[in-house]
């Protein structure tokens, strides 16, 4: 596992190789169980942000894990991906990192899938934190799908096996997927998985 800190303006963590060999092979058990029968959700049903317009602004499908498991812990992916929580996400330098972590306690996970023409425009999550770790089937068989954080023409490329940790409010986009013909349909394109961490208070 490979970590590296970056700041151009706001911080972020790149981490390379997070998952080892077995951890990889337990996310893809559930990927292709969640990938077929339809799990997969389009944009309106994942809290896509939406244009002035009234448009959704991603072309995607994906799903929240607490939608199909009502106890997390039955999740292979849920279990894993705990260990983004265990990398010190406060060793980065920036203030951010170092002093906001130990305020969060609540995060959702959200698997989104890209096939041929999708994308996502420029938005904000609406969380403190967000974490993207990028999963493909290999050979690569897509284009594209990098990440831009648009405010700051600052880029991410998609990699298998990585993980990308930012402020939520940054303003990101996912540039267009594109895949040939015959991979078109197959699940053989881009999969993210992402972590809304925040904080969550009682209303009493």
């Amino acid at each position: 596992m490979d970590v590296q800190n970056f700041d151009c303006g706001f911080p972020y963590i790149v981490v390379d190789n997070l998952y080892d060999e077995n951890e990889l092979n337990i996310i893809w058990q559930e990927l292709n169980f969640l990938s077929y029968s339809n799990k997969l959700q389009p944009p309106m049903e994942t809290g896509a942000e939406m244009d002035l317009d009234g448009n959704y602004v991603k072309s995607n499908s994906g799903i929240f894990l607490e939608e199909i498991f009502s106890n997390l812990k039955y999740s292979n992916i849920f279990k894993v991906n705990r260990k983004l929580f265990n990398i010190g996400i406060y060793k980065h330098p920036s203030w951010f990192f170092k002093h906001i972590m130990y305020k969060l306690n609540h995060d959702t996970t959200l698997i989104s899938y890209y096939d041929d023409g999708d994308q996502y425009a420029p938005h904000r999550d609406a969380s403190t934190i967000s974490t993207l770790t990028w999963l493909y089937r290999k050979p690569k068989r897509f284009e594209g799908g990098d990440l831009y954080f648009t405010e700051y023409n600052e880029c991410v490329r998609v990699k298998n096996n990585r993980a990308l940790i930012f402020p939520g409010c940054i303003e990101h986009a996912v540039d267009h997927v594109s895949m040939e013909k015959n991979y078109r349909g197959k699940y053989l394109g881009r999969y993210c998985l992402t972590n809304f961490i925040k904080r969550y208070v009682d209303i009493v």
